[in-house]
């Protein structure tokens, strides 16, 4: 689907990340219209924050599932996730993965090498209309 389409343009061919990954997912969803100019401002600084449908673990489970075995090899590298729904005036998704790499005292640490900022992270936005009417 639409998600597998934008993981292989972002990744431009590369192989599958290997070892552990951060995932971010970011979901804007537009304003309904039949919402009020004061509701609609309210919402588009984050007064009112995005609580209706799709779920937010749904909209994970879509993501990561038409990420696998393009960005990473199997969805257990995926050990943590920061991910949020709001509103905006430009409906999208933004999907960035990172590999990490585990320091002492058990924290994780983005890797920060030149490599890895070239080839390894993938971050892609796409269309979110496209991807919502899947769930």
């Amino acid at each position: 689907g639409a998600v597998r389409m934008f993981a292989q343009l972002a990744r431009r061919g590369a192989p599958p990340i290997e070892g552990p990954i951060e995932l971010r997912i970011a979901a804007y969803f537009a304003v309904p219209p039949s919402w009020s100019k004061k509701r609609e401002a309210m919402a588009l600084c984050g007064e009112i924050m995005h609580t209706g449908r799709p779920d937010l673990d749904n909209c994970i489970k879509l993501y990561t599932d038409g990420m696998k075995s393009i960005v990473w090899r199997d969805d257990s590298q995926v050990v943590t996730i920061a991910a949020w729904k709001k509103y905006d005036g430009q409906p999208r998704v933004v999907i960035e993965v990172r590999p990490i790499t585990p320091v002492a005292g058990d924290a994780l640490q983005p890797v920060d090498t030149a490599a890895h900022r070239r080839n390894d992270v993938a971050k892609a936005e796409m269309p979110l209309p496209a991807v919502t009417e899947t769930l």
